[in-house]
């Protein structure tokens, strides 16, 4: 399950006192986030299909964010994800206050880029150590932007700032849920006001860049807190990004569509409207139902394959998420006799990638539900669909 956790950036863990294991260990676990997610999925995909084929890809990846090439992906990783690294390690070791060694520094943040969410020293991430906080989350959040964001940033191959407004209602959902958060959470009696909002903050960004990272016992927040916090690591990050879940993209690519829909069903309702008449009766005529049936089949006709492809694979992914978790968290319930909202929750955690633990998930947790979260993990990576489209022809075909 920690290799698992581990390649698929979850972050989910049994162990409670990670500062007692081996320097060497730490390192590696924290490699193993690097690996999983600078990027398992598109180098596994780009080992497959040629360029051409991942660019159709891009709606059932989340759409959106539009993909890069395997050359740009690698220059990515090796450079632009480098230097942030080099960077926050500098930045988390100058305002450390003696609690990290070189190893640790380097560690946690291998972990917070790529969304790991693995704490090398339990007592480490507090509300007190508001330096440290915050450049975790700087680094959470660019492990949830599109690479082509940050591609775009250093190169002029590609416009960052046509991906600008995206990420911007990105940053609105996530202030929203703040606010949701800290009026819905019940932090710990001695905790200030202040407090409330880095709690509420840290976790929002946590779930929504699906790193894992907490402050306080999920387990004992109120279940409304723990609904947003659902709601939050089901949608995820960016698309193209470390992030999980079902990708903030899919949402607008799917509004934008249904919106283009709604436009052209009114302008064909405009075209064939006639001028108003005195009618002796308030039932619809028999031309009125037959000039309903002509917009319907003229909308079906105007719209795409490639449209309906993108509704269709965006609505299956909606679908599959939260179903897969309710089917795990009935299991997992079944088997360990946990509440199932918490078991939901964990299921929600580990299919998402992210990691945030309502306690669920320990030594003690029984060999099956190890084994179904670690298979949520590794579906969960793959974003579910990926894996369809891979191994079934049927869905492959349907790409356009």
């Amino acid at each position: 399950m920690k290799v698992f956790s581990g390649f698929t950036t979850t972050g989910l863990s049994t162990l409670s006192d990670p500062e007692d294991l081996p320097s060497s260990f730490v390192f590696y676990r924290a490699y193993t986030l690097w690996v999983g997610g600078l990027s398992f999925v598109y180098l596994f995909m780009a080992l497959f299909y040629p360029d051409k084929k991942l660019a159709s890809m891009k709606d059932i990846l989340g759409g959106g964010g539009g993909i890069l090439r395997f050359k740009q992906l690698l220059k990515t990783i090796t450079v632009i994800f480098t230097v942030y690294t080099v960077a926050l390690i500098l930045a988390i070791y100058y305002f450390d206050v003696g609690e990290l060694d070189i190893i640790d520094s380097i560690s946690l943040i291998l972990s917070t880029i790529t969304g790991g969410g693995f704490v090398p020293v339990s007592t480490y991430i507090i509300v007190d150590n508001i330096e440290q906080l915050v450049i975790l989350m700087i680094g959470m959040i660019l492990s949830a932007l599109p690479f082509a964001f940050h591609y775009g940033l250093f190169s002029r191959e590609i416009k960052a700032r046509q991906l600008i407004s995206p990420i911007l209602v990105y940053f609105a959902f996530m202030a929203m849920s703040i606010v949701l958060f800290a009026i819905l959470v019940e932090p710990p009696t001695e905790t200030n006001q202040q407090q409330r909002w880095i709690i509420s903050g840290f976790h929002v960004v946590s779930a929504s860049t699906t790193t894992g990272f907490q402050l306080i016992n999920l387990g004992s927040i109120s279940m409304e807190a723990k609904i947003i916090l659902v709601i939050v690591m089901l949608i995820g990050g960016m698309a193209y990004s470390t992030a999980g879940g079902i990708k903030f993209d899919r949402l607008i690519l799917a509004m934008r569509t249904l919106l283009r829909w709604s436009k052209q069903l009114n302008i064909r309702r405009g075209k064939r409207s006639v001028s108003p008449s005195y009618k002796t009766s308030f039932l619809p005529s028999n031309d009125d139902k037959t000039s309903r049936n002509d917009i319907k089949r003229d909308l079906i006709s105007s719209t795409t394959t490639h449209d309906i492809n993108i509704m269709k694979n965006t609505v299956f992914v909606i679908i599959l998420f939260p179903a897969v978790s309710l089917g795990t968290a009935i299991t997992i319930s079944y088997f360990d006799g946990s509440n199932f909202f918490d078991t939901f929750f964990e299921s929600v955690s580990a299919v998402t990638n992210t990691g945030l633990t309502s306690g669920i998930t320990s030594m003690d947790l029984n060999v099956v539900s190890k084994i179904i979260l670690s298979i949520n993990m590794i579906i969960g990576r793959f974003e579910i669909i990926a894996i369809i489209y891979i191994f079934f022809n049927r869905f492959r075909n349907r790409t356009p």
